[in-house]
Parts: structure tokens; sequence; C-alpha cells
């Protein structure tokens, strides 16, 4: 069980990389809009 967990961490982390990686192209993220 622990390396299923280990195993969807990793994915979480890589889809925040993509994510991060897709939001810092556009000068303000939807995200930041939507804190603001």
């Amino acid at each position: 069980m622990g390396s299923r967990i280990d195993e969807l961490e990793q994915s979480i982390n890589d889809l925040k990389a993509e994510m991060g990686a897709e939001n810092s192209s556009p000068p303000v993220p939807p995200a930041a809009k939507d804190d603001s």
C-alpha cells in the first residue's frame, strides 16, 4: 500500500510541475485571478 501512495504522490507532483509550467507562461494565471 505504501508503494501505491508513493506512486500517486509522484504522479501528483508530475501534474503539479506540468501545471506550474503552463501557468508560468501567461502573465496572470487563472488561480491568481480567483485569489484576488
